[in-house]
């Protein structure tokens, strides 16, 4: 750009406006309305210094209805703020995919933690469900491991386990997970310094591939299924790139049958059999062996039963035929008898 002929500086492009607020934490009155008390008071405040569930302003017609009485359920509406998705966009406000956006509400959830002084957030997502009845046990759990003060970066209520190792805290297990939906982050484990930085765009797999993370087993939070009348914009969103092989191959399976997501009973089989055989591929190799096995034993009984119905047309035929014989002899001999 030339300068005026007068000497002065050229004109500036006018400034850009800042991109426009796109989330904000709102009390969970103000979003879905007054709330009332839970069947049974639930001492969370002895896990996490915060709740906070990320939702949509989408979801209203779909959701909010089940996330207020989930809430209530598992006496967490008292305590819980709303993470408020106006649209989706990144951290610094710039529209993005869903699957970004995703990323970025975890990560300002773990990031206004820190800089609020908070050790422990419990964070969910608005699908989320609990067994409330097995709830108490597992606060009585998580308690437990916390006053070992191991370190973690994540403690999974629920999700799809990959790997299981039992620890010194009954019913708590070190080892992977994915599928975050009901998670307690410690935000001031170093791990969650370099998420930002990192190339995975999804938070749970981010962790399971770096952070130190604990199970509670039989997992007590699960999601709730919105698959009837659903659009293609409702449904669950993957990053297949940053999965690991065998991840990758089970979900794109899934996905090829339909099968969206991990739901209730998927889940409660799947991280069982995590649990009896210490990883998910583990558990896949034992159930390769059984099927393995349990098909050669279907044909071993159909080899035997097409041998055994063969020696029964053997021995019909050679009955039939020394029938016969008989039959002609007697009637050689003037017996009278009639053969059929």
């Amino acid at each position: 750009m030339t300068s005026p002929s007068d000497g002065s500086p050229p004109p500036q492009p006018p400034p850009q406006p800042p991109p426009r607020p796109c989330r904000s934490c709102a009390p969970f009155a103000e979003l879905l309305g007054s709330t009332r008390p839970a069947p049974r008071r639930l001492d969370w405040g002895a896990v996490c210094d915060a709740v906070v569930c990320i939702t949509t302003r989408a979801a209203r017609e779909r959701r909010w209805t089940h996330l207020k009485a989930a809430l209530e359920a598992a006496d967490l509406a008292r305590r819980c703020t709303l993470l408020l998705n106006e649209r989706a966009c990144d951290l610094e406000g710039r529209d993005c995919d869903r699957l970004d956006a995703c990323f970025a509400s975890h990560l300002y959830v773990i990031q206004q933690a820190a800089a609020a002084g908070q050790r422990r957030v419990l964070i969910l997502e608005d699908d989320v469900y609990f067994d409330v009845p097995a709830l108490p046990g597992a606060l009585r759990a998580c308690s437990r491991f916390l006053r070992t003060r191991l370190p973690f970066s994540a403690f999974l209520f629920g999700g799809v386990y990959t790997e299981m190792k039992a620890t010194s805290v009954p019913g708590v297990f070190s080892g992977r997970g994915t599928q975050a939906h009901a998670w307690l982050v410690d935000v001031q484990h170093p791990v969650w310094a370099g998420a930002l930085a990192s190339d995975h765009r999804m938070p749970d797999v981010f962790n399971h591939e770096h952070g130190t993370t604990f199970l509670l087993h039989p997992d007590v939070a699960f999601q709730r299924s919105f698959a009837a009348g659903e659009t293609s914009a409702d449904r669950p969103v993957y990053n297949l790139a940053e999965l690991p092989p065998l991840h990758k191959a089970l979900t794109k399976l899934g996905l090829r049958f339909g099968m969206r997501n991990c739901w209730e009973g998927c889940a409660r089989r799947t991280n069982s059999l995590v649990r009896a055989t210490g990883s998910i591929r583990v558990a896949l190799v034992v159930l390769g062996v059984l099927v393995g096995l349990l098909s050669g034993a279907v044909v071993a009984l159909a080899c035997s039963w097409w041998a055994w119905a063969r020696r029964g047309r053997e021995l019909k035929s050679t009955i039939s035929c020394a029938a016969a014989r008989d039959c002609a002899g007697d009637t050689a001999r003037g017996a009278g008898t009639t053969c059929g």
